[in-house]
């Protein structure tokens, strides 16, 4: 009983270590720059171990993330299609026979030169549809074709033609790991990649087949020294997923959340945002998504490339933005001379829940004012008097 006792404890302390060491990692391949993160996938996916396991076993395959578009790379020029026999093009095109007319269709009405110049500039399946004239039936004939070639491609290992998505800012590499696009009254996800074509949120979540791997194991087709090294991988993949899953759902929040000013480009619509909100949504800790959002940026439909910090304004930093805009409001009335004198504190707080429904003191924007480097209206009253008389 004794032994027993000592064996659960000792069971349970081996437990709670596991898990600890598995935070740790957790934590380190959150913290890993985004061109290191980058350069493991890639490692990861060139290994021979992992080429036999996707491509020989079928244990792994990709599940794509939903509502992330993958930008339209296919040519028709035959020379850049994959040969069949790495390359299941015959196979898609077997399973929808709907396609080949509307891929013919596109040839005709964009040609080589105009198509490889149109994807140079990241042309996405809306542009294609209305240059071509597609119908809405054609359009989405061809969007689940495009997903299902290029994932196909990717899991291939055939590599794509993408544009470098990195940048330098003063020193600090920022990367560029989405494009949000606006098509009609929908705001897209277009993910991007690195400099070596490498495109994790395009292939989306490695998808362990855990049933035919028990089968492949009892039918005796790996070797016993392989199978630690199943392992082994297979937790590499999920700490992976982990990652790609929170970079994922950060942006589909930012979509989702800051989308009025997604829509409009205005800063005024933007909302607050924390990350201990979105953590208790997506179930990790808010370090972590401070970690992973660390030197990235999204492009805004409006072509303005945005850190990821930049969409996680809090309701102070907001406030503020609104005293800001009624202080260069005034500059503006005052000089047009329809407004006799500087706002003070007491009407800024009035117009803050007038215009904007925020309810602070008074106290409040005397503190806002002053990290704004705003002077009091009394200042502001004897600078306009200043300036009167020296104009006078």
């Amino acid at each position: 009983m004794i032994y027993q006792k000592q064996s659960l404890g000792q069971k349970t302390s081996q437990t709670i270590r596991q898990k600890q060491i598995g935070r740790i990692k957790l934590a380190q391949l959150f913290s890993l720059p985004e061109n290191e993160f980058r350069k493991l996938i890639t490692e990861i996916e060139k290994d021979s171990f992992f080429q036999e396991l996707i491509h020989k076993w079928r244990v792994i395959s990709y599940k794509k993330f939903t509502g992330v578009r993958i930008p339209f790379s296919l040519s028709f020029n035959e020379q850049v299609v994959p040969s069949l026999e790495n390359f299941g093009l015959e196979s898609l095109l077997h399973q929808n026979p709907k396609i080949m007319p509307i891929l013919k269709k596109i040839g005709a009405a964009i040609g080589k030169d105009r198509f490889r110049e149109l994807l140079y500039k990241g042309t996405n399946i809306g542009e294609i549809a209305e240059k071509c004239k597609l119908t809405e039936e054609e359009k989405e004939i061809f969007k689940v074709f495009l997903d299902k070639f290029e994932l196909e491609k990717i899991a291939s290992g055939t590599q794509d033609f993408f544009p470098n998505e990195s940048i330098k800012r003063s020193g600090t590499r920022v990367f560029k790991i989405a494009t949000i696009e606006r098509e009609g009254d929908e705001l897209v996800i277009y993910p991007c990649s690195g400099e070596n074509g490498e495109n994790y949120l395009a292939k989306g979540k490695y998808r362990i087949n855990h049933n035919q791997f028990e089968q492949l194991y009892k039918e005796g087709r790996f070797a016993q020294g392989k199978i630690r090294q199943i392992f082994k991988t297979f937790r590499m993949l999920d700490l992976v997923n982990r990652r790609t899953s929170t970079i994922y759902r950060i942006i589909q929040h930012i979509k989702e959340r800051q989308n009025d000013y997604l829509y409009s480009g205005n800063i005024d619509n933007l909302k607050p945002l924390t990350r201990r909100e979105l953590a208790n949504k997506i179930g990790v800790y808010p370090s972590s998504i401070t970690r992973v959002m660390v030197n990235k940026s999204i492009l805004t439909p409006q072509n303005k490339e945005k850190s990821l910090e930049f969409f996680f304004p809090s309701q102070k930093e907001i406030n503020k933005g609104y005293v800001k805009n009624l202080i260069e409001e005034e500059e503006i009335l005052l000089q047009n001379r329809t407004l006799p004198y500087p706002y003070n504190d007491e009407t800024i707080r009035s117009r803050l829940y007038q215009d904007y429904g925020v309810l602070v003191s008074r106290r409040a924007i005397a503190k806002y004012r002053k990290e704004l480097r705003i002077p009091s209206s009394n200042k502001r009253v004897k600078e306009l008097k200043g300036e009167t008389i020296s104009k006078g």
